[in-house]
């Protein structure tokens, strides 16, 4: 009797226990569960604020894996290509950005996964909102210069930025009036005109241009008539040579032309004489369209016949200028050889 309540004490005791360890395995179970939830929730909140902060950054930004699957695009990056934020993760970059642009860019990504951190600019012609500059830097996961897992993308918009620039390159060169290269353009291309020529032995002509009887229009009708003359002047010069010729506003009144390639005197006076030609038709200024007459005298120099540096060929042409004006107006040559020699006047 003794030896059964001692057994019947001894399985209660291992009930108890195993109820104790089961409870406390719940508990457990309980707090880690609890834990899970927590860090769940924690890890959706963090991953929350990242997409706030990557759908507001004003950067396109967008992460391809080893094999150029995207596995995360803000909304900026997926709406540029056209792509919903949702639809475009899974999608191979050659899908997302399509087959011409994935053969341009496609070698800067494998440099990337290579290891190392690539920057470089693309120019896209929009099918709506006209041309976008972009430029783009791949940032590698992983040590540099060693196999990446996969590569982040930046690609922020520069368009303004560009145009800016071209604006101010633009009028740091060009005359805002005529929009002809002005005398800082018209010096480097005469720098490279001698260049090229000295390089491949090969000549052109500098014309040395300035308006006869031009003060009277700016003295009788204001010199709002007169800058219209001068953007007239400006187009009739410019129809007179080619794409290839540059034409450059010096002076109040004074224009150059250089005339690549052009070796002999002959064909210099052949442009010139249809120049002054153009020139000495009646231009309407005005808001009452008056008909203005005015002429031109012009200088010719070749080179390398009448001068070798820039300084000197613009000296020759302008004095053979200086000197067909003092005839009257029309046209001179300059030869070095022989002086001043009149060619016609018009």
């Amino acid at each position: 009797m003794t030896v059964y309540f001692v057994h019947l004490e001894a399985k209660q005791r291992f009930r108890n226990l195993a109820l104790d360890q089961t409870q406390e395995s719940l508990k457990l179970q309980r707090e880690l569960s609890q834990r899970l939830m927590r860090s769940n929730a924690s890890l959706q909140i963090s991953q929350e604020r990242m997409r706030l902060f990557a759908d507001n950054t004003p950067a396109m930004t967008a992460y391809f894996d080893a094999n150029l699957f995207c596995s995360f695009a803000n909304k900026r990056y997926a709406g540029f290509f056209g792509i919903d934020a949702a639809d475009v993760v899974g999608r191979h970059l050659r899908e997302i950005v399509g087959a011409t642009a994935f053969q341009e860019v496609e070698a800067h990504f494998v440099r990337a996964l290579q290891g190392y951190p690539v920057t470089y600019q693309r120019t896209l012609q929009m099918p709506v909102g006209g041309v976008r500059y972009l430029e783009v830097e791949l940032l590698p996961q992983g040590p540099i210069g060693g196999q990446a897992t996969g590569c982040f993308v930046v690609m922020s918009d520069i368009t303004e930025h560009k145009l800016v620039a071209e604006r101010i390159q633009r009028v740091a060169h060009h005359d805002v009036l005529t929009g002809l290269p002005n005398r800082l353009l018209f010096n480097d291309r005469l720098a490279q005109s001698i260049i090229l020529g000295k390089r491949y032995s090969r000549g052109f002509a500098l014309l040395f241009l300035d308006l006869d009887k031009f003060k009277p229009v700016n003295d009788c009708f204001g010199h709002a008539a007169g800058d219209q003359l001068l953007r007239g002047v400006a187009a009739r010069i410019r129809s007179e040579v080619r794409e290839s010729d540059t034409v450059a506003r010096v002076g109040g009144d004074e224009f150059v032309v250089i005339l690549s390639e052009v070796a002999t005197l002959e064909v210099a006076q052949a442009v010139a004489q249809k120049i002054i030609a153009s020139i000495v038709e009646p231009f309407h200024v005005g808001p009452q369209r008056q008909s203005v007459e005015v002429g031109a005298s012009l200088g010719i120099a070749i080179y390398p016949s009448d001068a070798t540096d820039a300084d000197a060929l613009i000296k020759a042409a302008d004095s053979a200028m200086y000197r067909a004006k003092l005839l009257g107006g029309g046209l001179l040559s300059c030869n070095v050889s022989q002086g001043l020699q009149e060619s016609t006047t018009v």
